[in-house]
């Protein structure tokens, strides 16, 4: 693996699930599981991360008290649709948290970021790889299981961040789950959400298409005005959130009805 991990490991009755104290980044570990063959549904869950990232190359800071999962993905699909498969994980860790009593005010970020109430939840990392079992891809997730003290998640300029938002706000009094259990429930949503969508996938379809309309269902902003924002933080454009297509780009309306498909690796959203 990529960084040793430290103290003990716990495996899930399946095997496929190990839960460490802690490593260097669960994602760089899974990958590395990944080029030696590893199953599909192969995960690490940790309690702390110390050179996790986000998205875009941001450092994603992973202090103790929250989970930090990644699950080793082997759809019989071409790479070239994982768009598809990175929002059926999303769906999939809304899934996992719904299992575990956590569905109070909790949607989607366009692509794939978890909100409670507008602040963020959880960060979802995804990647392809490759190895001599043939591609695959990593969904990795970070969860806020505690409000994080003087974190900000990745920026996006000149919009700021979103503020951080932790389990107990998507809980609504109810008990929080152990971190045991939240590993496995949301490993299982993302493994169960990823079979299902390669299921019904083909390579001639657009790669949202088996799960579209419900991911449009859990999206926040549509029907608002956003601005969109390049990597490098220039202000690409304003207009309302109308819809998702099949490729997953966000389709924007501007004031003289134009309409502008934007990919994720173009542009990130902030509602105005």
């Amino acid at each position: 693996m990529a960084d040793a991990h430290q103290l003990s490991t716990s495996p899930s009755p399946s095997g496929l699930l190990e839960i460490v104290d802690a490593t260097g980044s669960t994602n760089d570990d899974v990958v590395a599981l990944g080029r030696a063959s590893a199953p599909h549904g192969r995960a690490i869950a940790a309690r702390t991360q110390t050179a996790g990232r986000g998205r875009r190359g941001h450092v994603w800071v992973s202090p103790r008290g929250s989970l930090y999962l990644s699950v080793l993905l082997r759809p019989k699909t071409s790479p070239s649709l994982y768009m598809g498969l990175s929002a059926a994980c999303a769906l999939g860790v809304l899934d996992g948290l719904a299992a575990c009593g956590a569905s109070s005010h909790v949607t989607l970020k366009w692509p794939n970021d978890v909100l409670v109430g507008g602040r963020k939840l959880a960060g979802i990392l995804m990647e392809a790889a490759r190895g001599p079992a043939g591609p695959f891809a990593v969904c990795g997730v970070g969860v806020n299981l505690v409000a994080p003290k003087g974190v900000r998640a990745e920026r996006d300029q000149p919009l700021g961040a979103l503020a951080p938002g932790c389990l107990s706000d998507a809980l609504a009094g109810r008990p929080a789950p152990h971190f045991e259990e939240l590993a496995q429930a949301v490993h299982t949503g993302i493994v169960t959400r990823a079979d299902h969508w390669a299921a019904k996938m083909s390579d001639e379809d657009e790669p949202l298409s088996p799960i579209l309309k419900d991911y449009q269902a859990h999206l926040s902003y549509l029907g608002c005005k956003v601005a969109a924002v390049s990597p490098s933080g220039e202000l690409l454009c304003e207009g309302v959130f109308s819809c998702v297509d099949g490729w997953g780009r966000a389709v924007l309306l501007s004031a003289d009805g134009k309409r502008k498909a934007l990919s994720c690796e173009q542009a990130s959203l902030r509602v105005l």
